[in-house]
């Protein structure tokens, strides 16, 4: 095995090695076990990390303690050893893709894939902790897989917290030196704090799905020092406001794993898991409170989110899906169901046999009612009076229609993150429901959300493009502009009709480009 960049080494008992990634620390290969005639994963740490015996014993301590763990969602380690100068780690082969990549191909990721994906990642995490007391303290979309079999997989662990005592103790003079990677790092590690706990995790992977829900980093418009500094003083924006589609369910579930203080966070990955299934059910969290200062947390939080969940709880309310405190009614056993049943219908025949007999005692009074009213006045102004008190209950009750609806399609545009057009067409029907100068507030929201609505359509639509160009940008370095004009111009996936006008003017100047780049070359 050779890694370009570094001496060239060889592995015993490992053939076939193909270099897969390499990183600030360490190559990695993936090669076949000849012994077992399976393939896979050396990590191999480059020279300068591993100058000595008592880091060399470190690592293998560290191995041995990760090599103990075996749980589906953690990447199993095989295998460490020092071998001519370098330390290598020997893990499972996942046949699958990271978290990164993916964001990286689709922009950003739906609600309920970074719930599955935070149910695999969190289930990890909590064997860790419970088998060996593990904190990971380098959770981020690069260290998360999903493999061939759709199964999440946390990759690097012992190596990231091996690395943490290395080079705490290789720099114990340099006050300044952080391990973590600045848009995930928790703000105690930020800070250099050495007594990491869970909550450290805990707020990595709140990061990590901020990354994943709204395809934007944490402070993503700082760097290094300045973006570690936002972890542990600033706020960001509300994810909400970010990505419209999310549930306020969801946003709230970030802003707990996103407190700054650790006590602020999760008791126990236990309850983190409770939220994401009570998520995944479409129920509200347990764990924040509705006077939870959002100060607390490195996400805003905005007065739309507040009114989205209340509007949302509302209707859940309404329905019978959960009580003023977002619980679900408890299930109840099939015999006390058969009794509430059987005592409902025996209710109904009395209630039954209640109204005919009140339905007879109005008939005798309306009678004598009648014969009381004096002047048509009295009951002109009866009528006045019942004309104005219908008339108030149906704007009310068309207001909450409205709102109504705007949930509707706030629900939709979750389920089909990708129908732009519909949502904003759902929008323009509910305004063309609005005219005149009457529910001024109602229209103005409508028209808040819509802006938001074909924002988002606009932003996808440029990222499309700029994926276009840069999936053509090797063809257009070895001057195949016709090929790269086609590739533009075939395009049918997401989006197809709505960029087609920006893709026709790109597949043009490709093609002007190949015109100019042919009267070139028969000048020359």
């Amino acid at each position: 095995m050779t890694d370009p960049a570094v001496q060239a080494i060889e592995l015993d008992g490992y053939d076939q090695a193909q270099k897969i990634g390499r990183g600030g620390m360490a190559s990695v290969w993936k090669a076949r076990q000849i012994s077992l005639d399976r393939w896979v994963a050396v990590k191999v740490l480059f020279p300068e990390h591993c100058t000595n015996d008592e880091e060399i014993d470190r690592f293998q301590s560290e191995a041995r303690v990760a090599a103990r763990m075996n749980h589906p969602g953690i990447v199993q380690v095989y295998d460490a050893f020092y071998r001519k100068d370098r330390f290598c780690f020997v893990m499972e082969y996942v046949d699958g893709y990271t978290i990164g990549s993916w964001i990286k191909t689709t922009g950003f990721i739906e609600e309920n894939k970074c719930l599955f994906v935070a149910e695999g990642v969190a289930k990890a995490l909590a064997y860790a902790w419970n088998k060996q007391l593990l904190v990971h303290c380098d959770i981020k979309p690069e260290n998360i897989m999903v493999d061939s079999s759709d199964t999440v997989k946390v990759t690097d662990f012992g190596l990231s917290r091996s690395i943490v005592s290395l080079q705490t103790r290789r720099r114990n003079d340099e006050v300044d030196f952080i391990f973590g990677t600045p848009a995930y790092i928790s703000p105690e590690q930020a800070m250099g704090e050495s007594d990491l706990a869970i909550h450290t995790d805990m707020y990595s992977l709140g990061a990590t799905l901020f990354h994943m829900a709204t395809g934007k980093k944490l402070f993503e418009h700082l760097q290094g020092d300045a973006m570690m500094e936002a972890q542990v003083h600033l706020q960001y924006t509300d994810p909400y406001e970010l990505n419209p589609g999310l549930s306020p369910f969801f946003c709230d579930f970030l802003e707990k794993l996103l407190a700054k203080g650790p006590e602020d966070r999760y008791d126990t990955w236990e309850s983190v898991i409770s939220d994401i299934e009570s998520l995944q059910n479409g129920l509200p969290i347990g764990a924040l409170s509705k006077n939870y200062v959002s100060q607390h947390s490195s996400i805003a939080r905005t007065e739309a989110r507040n009114r989205a969940r209340e509007n949302l709880l509302k209707r859940m309310i309404n329905a019978g899906i959960c009580d003023a405190k977002g619980t679900p009614p408890n299930p109840q056993p099939q015999s006390i169901i058969s009794e509430i049943v059987s005592e409902i219908q025996e209710n109904s025949s009395i209630s039954k046999q209640f109204e005919i007999n009140q339905q007879k005692k109005r008939r005798l009074r309306i009678k004598k009612n009648y014969l009381l009213i004096s002047s048509a006045i009295l009951l002109g102004c009866l009528f006045l009076l019942l004309g104005c008190f219908y008339s108030y209950k149906k704007s009310e009750k068309f207001q909450e229609d409205i709102r109504n609806e705007i949930v509707d399609i706030e629900h939709f545009f979750r389920v089909h993150p990708h129908e732009y057009r519909s949502s904003i067409r759902k929008y323009d029907l509910l305004l063309a429901k609005l005219p005149g100068k009457k529910h001024i507030e109602l229209k103005r929201e409508l028209v808040d959300k819509r802006k938001i609505a074909v924002e988002s359509l606009e932003r996808r639509k440029r990222e499309i493009m700029q994926d276009l160009r840069h999936s053509t940008a090797k063809l257009i370095e070895e001057k195949q502009f016709l090929r790269a004009a086609s590739i533009i111009q075939m395009y049918d996936g997401e989006l197809a009709d709505e960029t087609r006008t920006a893709r026709e003017n790109l597949s043009r100047a490709y093609r002007e480009q190949a015109s100019r780049s042919v009267s070139i070359e028969r000048r020359n």
